[in-house]
């Protein structure tokens, strides 16, 4: 992969949620929940770990709260800690899908698969829709050394109801496996099944970029910059595809625009269009 532009494969990492508690004390736990998902905005996990803290003083009982703060001090590198919330977050709430998403995460990076595929196995058990939590597997393991692993639970997906994300995961286990043909196969599909979902044509552009195949790329940057016209990412990536076909005008205009969406973009400017 080339690393001049934003590549396909995202880092794995947990995503935080507000919660809400239905207790007595729902105003105030709310308000220092909102008070801790701004300091997470303002990059500040220390902060929102002391208004998580103060907002499960008022409801002890909430798996959701322990959850959230799971999530916090796995930002802040405590995974012990965030391991126990977590159990502690699915013995008040046997159902909580996130803290077993969260929960089985820790354990593959903990290289404890076996726990975590107990945790997956749960998911799908008690999964309204499981078309969307196999998905969702497939997912956390394409983002691990094991991506092969997320196959079974994509094809399930899939065969339960096709969906644009679902075969656009799948086009990026099959990259892993440098097996393009799959992987565009699948990309297309997406495409397909969903014209107006933007996502689709950005990551088969990046798949025509990365194989040295501009022309295609550009057609689908500028796809995506339709759909998505405050999309820094789109025209940053467009802006490296003119670039490499040689329009340094254009790239100039894309590159411009994507810093002025996204200011911190310009630290990684190439000199020659800083």
């Amino acid at each position: 992969m080339k690393k001049n532009i934003l590549n396909i494969l995202s880092v794995l990492v947990l995503v935080v949620v507000l919660a809400f508690a239905g207790t007595a004390a729902a105003g105030p736990v709310d308000d220092a929940m909102q008070k801790s998902n701004e300091a997470l905005q303002k990059n500040n996990p220390t902060e929102a770990l002391s208004w998580t803290n103060k907002a499960l003083k008022l409801a002890p009982t909430s798996g959701e709260i322990y959850n959230v703060r799971a999530e916090i001090k796995y930002l802040l590198k405590d995974a012990n800690g965030a391991l126990a919330d977590l159990n502690k977050a699915i013995e008040l709430n046997p159902n909580l899908i996130p803290a077993y998403f969260n929960r089985a995460t820790l354990n593959l990076q903990s290289n404890n698969d076996t726990v975590a595929e107990q945790d997956f196995n749960k998911i799908i058990e008690i999964a309204d829709n499981k078309a969307l939590a196999n998905l969702e597997i497939g997912r956390v393991y394409s983002n691990t050394p094991n991506f092969n692993r997320a196959l079974p639970y994509l094809n399930k997906s899939i065969e339960l109801q096709e969906s644009p994300q679902a075969y656009l995961v799948r086009s990026i286990v099959h990259l892993l496996n440098k097996d393009l043909a799959k992987a565009l196969t699948d990309n297309d599909k997406a495409v397909k099944l969903d014209p107006v979902f933007a996502p689709s044509y950005m990551q088969r552009g990046l798949l025509y970029y990365n194989t040295n195949n501009p022309a295609k790329a550009l057609v689908d940057f500028n796809k995506t910059v339709e759909l998505q016209s405050n999309n820094p990412i789109a025209y940053w990536n467009r802006a490296f595809t003119q670039d490499k076909l040689g329009n340094k005008a254009a790239a100039k205009t894309d590159f411009a625009k994507a810093v002025a969406l996204a200011p911190a973009l310009a630290q990684s400017l190439p000199p020659e269009y800083k």
